[in-house]
C-alpha cells in the first residue's frame, strides 16, 4: 500500500459515499472504488458495508481510521519539513565568535534578525579563540564563524566584510601618557604592548609611529588583555567598540591621535556550503552588507600583510611638520613625560613622519628572550607572508628573533 490508498481509505470513511469522495478527490467513482478494494484485498479484509446510497465502516475500517489518519498527518509533517529545510526555514547552525563581534553589537542584531526570519532554525553561539576559528570552520565544528580581519584564512574559507572600526588605546591610569593632552603614535615608541588575538591594529601604530614595537605577552581576549593593562604590564591598541563596555579598574582609554589604523568585522564561512539553513544565513548578511564584497582566503591573507605597506607609504609629511613634530616630542621628553621618547635623534625624525619605513627602520628594539630584531623592516617588505609568520611565531611563544633569521627569505634583511 501506498500513501494515496489511506487518503482514499479516509476521504470514503468521512463522506459515507464513494460519489462523493471521488469527487472530492478529483478522480472517477470507478477508478476510487478500485483502489478500495485492492486495499481490502491487500489486508485480507473489508473495511466498508457497501449499501445503495452509502457505505458504513466494518470493525477493521473503524479501527484503520485512527491509524489512517496518523499516518497520513506524520506524512504530510514530514513532506513539509523537509521543503523547509531546503528552503532554509528548519535546521541547526553552530555559530562561533569571538568577543569584540559582542561589543560592537553586530553579532547581535544579525543572529535576532535571522531568528525572527527563522524561529524554527536552532543556533549554537560560542565565544571561540579567533586564531583557532577559521580552521575550525573549515573542518566543520563551526559552521560559520565572527572574527576581526584581516587575518590569514584557510583554503575553502570565504569571508564577508562587515563593520570597520578604528582603534583606542588602553592604558594604566597611573600611566605618563594619561597626562599628555593628546597621545600620538609617536609616543608610543617605548611602551610595552599587551598583544589582543588581533595584533594588526598593534603594527599599524607602530608603523605611523616609525618604530618596531615592544612587544608584551599575549594572553588571550579582550577583558584577559585589558586585566593586563589593569595590572600595569602594558598598554594595548584595542577596537573602539570595547569602549563603554568592558570598565576594569585602573584602565583608561584614550584615542591615538592622527592614527587612520582600523580593522573590521567579517563573517567568515566555508566557499561551497551545502547546509540550506546555513547559506541563508550567510546570504541574509551578505545582502545587508552587499556592495563591500567577500574575501577569499588568498585575498584575505594578500590584505592582511599589504595593510602595514599601506600604512607605511602614506606617512609622508612636509619638512615643516616634521619638524614641529620633533620639537613637540622634545618638549614632552623634558617636561618629564616618562622615559617614553627617550630616543635617538634619527628616531625622533622617523616618529614625526618617515615617508617608507620599509627603508627607514633600521633600529633595534629588545626582543622576546633578551634578542635584538626590528619585525616591522622584515614584515614590510615581505608582506602577507611576513605579516603572518610573525603572528604565529609570537603566538607560539617562540623566540622572533631567532625564528626571522632561520625563516628562508627573511633572515637577509636582518642586521
Amino acid at each position: 500500500m501506498e500513501i494515496r490508498h489511506f487518503r482514499y481509505f479516509l476521504a470514503v470513511a468521512r463522506q459515507r459515499n464513494f460519489t462523493r469522495a471521488a469527487e472530492q478527490l478529483g478522480i472517477a467513482p470507478p477508478t476510487l472504488s478500485r483502489q478500495i478494494q485492492d486495499m481490502e484485498q491487500a489486508l485480507g479484509t473489508r473495511l466498508f458495508v457497501r449499501q445503495q446510497r452509502e457505505v458504513s465502516l466494518t470493525e477493521a475500517g473503524a479501527a484503520l481510521v485512527r491509524e489512517a489518519e496518523a499516518t497520513v498527518r506524520q506524512f504530510e509533517f514530514a513532506q513539509r519539513n523537509a521543503q523547509r529545510a531546503g528552503r532554509g526555514e528548519i535546521g541547526h547552525i553552530e555559530l562561533g565568535y569571538v568577543a569584540s563581534a559582542v561589543y560592537s553589537g553586530l553579532l547581535q542584531k544579525q543572529v535576532q534578525r535571522f531568528s525572527q526570519d527563522c524561529p524554527d532554525v536552532s543556533l549554537s553561539v560560542r565565544e571561540s579563540p579567533m586564531a583557532a576559528l577559521p580552521g575550525l570552520v573549515s573542518e566543520g565544528r563551526f559552521d560559520i564563524g565572527y572574527i576581526r580581519s584581516p587575518m590569514t584564512l584557510p583554503e575553502g574559507v570565504e569571508a564577508v566584510r562587515l563593520d570597520a572600526e578604528g582603534f583606542v588605546l588602553a592604558l594604566p591610569a597611573e600611566s605618563w601618557l594619561g597626562r599628555l593632552p593628546e597621545i600620538a603614535p609617536a609616543h608610543l615608541h617605548n611602551e610595552t604592548f599587551v598583544l589582543p588575538e588581533q595584533i594588526s591594529g598593534t603594527l599599524q601604530v607602530a608603523a605611523e609611529g616609525g618604530y618596531a614595537p615592544k612587544l608584551g605577552p599575549q594572553p588571550g581576549g579582550l577583558v584577559a588583555v585589558l586585566a593586563l593593562v589593569s595590572l600595569g604590564q602594558g598598554v594595548a591598541v584595542v577596537p573602539e567598540s570595547v569602549v563603554g563596555h568592558v570598565g576594569l579598574p585602573n584602565v583608561l582609554y584614550r584615542p591615538i591621535q592622527g592614527s587612520t589604523a582600523s580593522s573590521w568585522l567579517s563573517l567568515i564561512h566555508r566557499r561551497f556550503e551545502k547546509a540550506p539553513a546555513v547559506a541563508r544565513y550567510i546570504e541574509q548578511v551578505r545582502g545587508q552588507f552587499r556592495g563591500r564584497g567577500f574575501c577569499p582566503g588568498a585575498i584575505e591573507s594578500a590584505r592582511a600583510g599589504s595593510l602595514l605597506q599601506e600604512r607605511a607609504c602614506s606617512r609622508g609629511t612636509s619638512g615643516q611638520a616634521r619638524l614641529h613634530r620633533v620639537r613637540q616630542l622634545r618638549e614632552d621628553q623634558a617636561a618629564g613625560h616618562g622615559a617614553g621618547i627617550q630616543c635617538p635623534q634619527r628616531t625622533l625624525a622617523q616618529a614625526a613622519g618617515a615617508a617608507d619605513l620599509r627603508h627607514q627602520v633600521t633600529g633595534r628594539v629588545p626582543a622576546l628572550g633578551g634578542r635584538a630584531f626590528h619585525p616591522l623592516q622584515a614584515l614590510l617588505e615581505r608582506g602577507a607572508a611576513g605579516l603572518g609568520l610573525f603572528e604565529r611565531l609570537h603566538r607560539g611563544n617562540q623566540c622572533i628573533h631567532q625564528a626571522l633569521v632561520a625563516h628562508p627569505g627573511v633572515g637577509d634583511v636582518l642586521q
